[in-house]
């Protein structure tokens, strides 16, 4: 838990509830919850610092979809035990200091890199909370891990902002200028080639399944594609609506495996 927060309970501040205590803190993301209602609302958000697909929606699918895409590998199986949606508000009820509950994981940002974050969640009208309600505050403390490690690296936001918000990829004129600038940095050494991506009558999908379900599966596909550049040091973009970009060195990646995995997103 944070020194801040911390220190709030250690010093038994009476004078404020914790809510009005953590609107004073630095906190990244705030997402408001309703467990009954499987419905989430985000309340502040850092433009470009991490991917967000959805503003709002779903809880339990906006879950799923940040526990697989947006947590670290190796940080998933103790992320979803504790944001186990089934035990949740018992948890919260029981624990060491009732109401509140803390984390800390890995969060994917928008350009590719891993973040450490510490997240808690808060709930309980002794807290400020309004009944039936779970308040999520989302921390950035790489800065902290960076100094525990000893890591000394200026990190920089610009090429994050140059991503679409959604699929968390490059737009369309970023993706052709860092298209050409990988080409000719490396044009003695390999051949390239382009696949271009059309999701088919993906309006008839928003229609029948819901245009929020429509941004997650757009989101995840832009995930699983960035994931799949990268590691064959080639780079992926969002044209928009349905439209997909990978540029990646020739022979990197099987036709058929590519439309398996796009199906497979999709199918899920």
């Amino acid at each position: 838990m944070g020194p801040g927060l911390l220190g709030f309970f250690e010093e038994g501040q009476k004078k404020t509830t914790v809510a009005e205590f953590m609107e004073h803190s630095s906190y990244d993301e705030l997402l408001e919850i309703d467990i009954k209602q499987d419905r989430f609302k985000v309340i502040y958000h850092i433009e470009q610092k991490y991917h967000l697909p959805l503003m709002e929606g779903s809880f339990s699918s906006f879950c799923a979809y940040f526990l697989e895409h947006m947590v670290h590998p190796e940080d998933r199986e103790s992320y979803k035990a504790e944001m186990d949606l089934k035990t949740l508000e018992e948890r919260l009820a029981h624990s060491s200091i009732p109401g509140v509950l803390d984390i800390q994981f890995r969060l994917s940002s928008p350009d590719g890199e891993w973040r450490w974050v510490e997240q808690f969640l808060l709930e309980g009208e002794q807290n400020g909370i309004r009944s039936g309600i779970i308040n999520c505050y989302i921390f950035d403390i790489q800065n902290l891990k960076d100094r525990e490690s000893g890591v000394t690296k200026v990190r920089t936001t610009e090429e994050s902002s140059r991503r679409d918000p959604l699929t968390g990829l490059h737009r369309e004129k970023d993706f052709f200028t860092a298209a050409n600038k990988l080409l000719k940095s490396s044009m003695k050494y390999r051949d390239w080639m382009i696949i271009a991506i059309d999701l088919e009558e993906f309006k008839l999908f928003n229609e029948w399944y819901g245009r929020e379900t429509g941004d997650l599966v757009l989101a995840a596909l832009g995930s699983g594609l960035a994931k799949r550049a990268k590691a064959g040091g080639g780079i992926a973009g969002y044209m928009g609506n349905d439209d997909f970009c990978l540029f990646i060195p020739a022979g990197s990646v099987r036709i058929e495996d590519l439309f398996t995995n796009i199906h497979d997103v999709i199918k899920q």
